[in-house]
């Protein structure tokens, strides 16, 4: 398959964007800082946090609905076999 001339000046137009936004990022990030340990530091426990609270919260709703759906198959079965 050969690409056309529209897919090959997308590809280009698409590779410049983002380089020009890469490069915009880490010039405006070595300014505010953004790239020293203190930084990453803080960012790192805030994303530690993040990560926790998420897992956390996935647990919980995974373990509700799983005794949701055997509260169910249990009233179910007795609606069926005794009912």
């Amino acid at each position: 398959m050969i690409p056309s001339i529209e897919s090959i000046s997308g590809f280009i137009t698409g590779a410049g964007i983002v380089l020009l936004i890469a490069f915009l990022y880490f010039k405006k990030g070595s300014k505010e800082r953004r790239f020293d340990e203190r930084y990453q530091e803080v960012h790192g426990k805030a994303r530690t946090v993040s990560w926790t609270i998420t897992l956390l919260t996935l647990l919980f709703m995974w373990v509700g609905s799983s005794f949701l759906t055997v509260r169910i198959w249990h009233l179910s079965y007795w609606q069926l076999h005794m009912g």
